[in-house]
């Protein structure tokens, strides 16, 4: 079994679903709100874990009820959990806003995903076929998992922060949307600092590498909030399978298109099936 790691966040989400996005100074009413586990490392890890890899997740949590309830939760989707750590940081929050054309904006409160530092890592825990890693981790922490790894790396620059290029530096493939790509210096900047491959999701329109468009399918969104976690991760188990990289985005597109299919975050993560049928 193909083996992934992720290294990365675990933010409980308050998701909010309204008619539209607020304006600044704009107060709406919300037509529902849920509350779902969450974070970008985590959803990525539950998707991995969906498409059918093996899975070990490094992060931390507070000492609080979400904490235990990540403990929990990891567990169940049998993710191997000998890289958490429980830290006197709260654990961390995220409030999607999500509108009737499924657009969304995110604040997040990373909380003890900042306070865990490099020192805290696990080798073992990033030992994998692939390493799965994001930007909601201290930088540091994030360059120190890409150091230990010693499968495939891959970086999803999310959020940008041009704190991550000694990151990007060290990583085989960096995956951004196009608002993200801009906020790190373009896809030639982030190669030109040693980037091996950069991918840049364009969402409904699918991804492009170099000057290549690789389609996503057409589907009706309900809520694209967690499609770009999908795609990450279905790229990161198609590369680490073998696949080449264009036909890993055609199918990371696919993920990413399924995940748009059902409300939420990590709860709209696909299984192998979902993709399947697309």
């Amino acid at each position: 079994m193909t083996r992934i790691a992720v290294a990365g966040s675990l933010n409980y989400d308050l998701i909010v679903y309204v008619d539209h996005l607020p304006r600044p100074g704009e107060a709406i009413r919300a037509r529902e709100m849920r509350r779902e586990p969450g974070g970008k490392g985590f959803n990525q890890a539950v998707a991995a874990r969906r498409l059918g890899a093996d899975v070990t997740f490094t992060g931390a949590v507070g000492d609080d009820d979400f904490g235990r309830q990540y403990e929990r939760l990891l567990d169940e989707q049998g993710i191997g959990r000998t890289g958490l750590r429980r830290l006197e940081a709260p654990t961390g929050m995220a409030v999607p806003i999500v509108d009737d054309r499924g657009e969304n904006v995110i604040v997040v409160v990373l909380g003890a995903n900042l306070a865990l530092t490099p020192a805290q890592l696990d080798p073992a825990a990033l030992a994998a076929d692939a390493l799965l890693v994001q930007g909601e981790l201290h930088p540091h922490t994030t360059l120190r998992a890409l150091e230990l790894a010693s499968g495939l790396k891959i970086l999803n620059a999310a959020p940008a922060d041009l704190a991550l290029s000694p990151a990007v530096a060290l990583a085989d493939v960096v995956v951004v949307n196009e608002v993200e790509a801009a906020d790190m210096g373009g896809a030639d900047r982030m190669r030109d600092l040693g980037a091996g491959t950069v991918v840049v999701t364009l969402g409904a329109r699918g991804a492009q590498v170099d000057n290549t468009l690789i389609p996503a399918p057409r589907v009706r969104a309900l809520d694209t909030t967690g499609a770009g976690d999908a795609f990450c991760a279905a790229l990161a188990v198609a590369l680490a399978e073998g696949s080449g990289l264009e036909s890993a985005i055609a199918w990371a597109n696919r993920a990413g298109a399924a995940a748009c299919l059902r409300r939420g975050t990590s709860g709209a993560m696909p299984a192998r099936s979902d993709l399947e049928v697309l």
